[in-house]
């Protein structure tokens, strides 16, 4: 039985680029996997012996992108794919590596998705925390989790244009 799974936008730091203005601090990259593994359903998917661990894949992407010091991503997803091809049983259909450059945000505007909400400055400053250091940028959708339930949200606008971090 064939599965597909993905790791969507995974945030690792790395010396990355080919100018040395580019090399001197960490930059932030987004790091997308989707891969396909075939599992055999006579096996006991509940045991973790018989699955892939996706903690352990995002820990080998994170260890070995931020550990690295290539010059273009082209040579960084080239070897990132063979690292992850040799440890894991997965077949990548997508690898995808975007270096991103936010702006400090000066408003964001959320709507929620589903939920209907009271809001006050304690709501907001809560709201605000969850999100603090997180790249969002206009018509994104966001769940934030307030007190074990996930609430969801729409940026509905944000300045500047662009993406931002709160």
């Amino acid at each position: 039985m064939n599965f597909l799974i993905e790791i969507k936008d995974m945030s690792v730091h790395c010396i990355i680029g080919v100018y040395d203005e580019e090399r001197l601090k960490p930059q932030e990259l987004l790091i997308t996997l989707k891969c396909q593994i075939n599992l055999d359903e006579n096996q006991d998917l509940d045991n973790i012996d018989n699955v892939t661990s996706y903690a352990d894949l995002k820990r080998e992407i994170t260890d070995f992108v931020s550990s690295s010091k290539y010059k273009t991503l082209e040579k960084l997803i080239t070897e990132l794919q063979k690292v992850i091809l040799k440890k894991f049983p997965i077949d990548i259909q997508l690898l995808e590596i975007n270096k991103i450059v936010t702006k400090p945000a000066k408003s964001v505007t959320l709507t929620p998705i589903a939920d209907q909400v009271t809001v006050d400055k304690e709501f907001t400053d809560f709201v605000k925390n969850r999100l603090k250091g997180l790249p969002l940028s206009q018509s994104d959708e966001i769940s934030v989790m307030i007190l074990g339930n996930a609430m969801d949200f729409k940026i509905e606008k944000i300045s500047p244009k662009g993406i931002v971090r709160i």
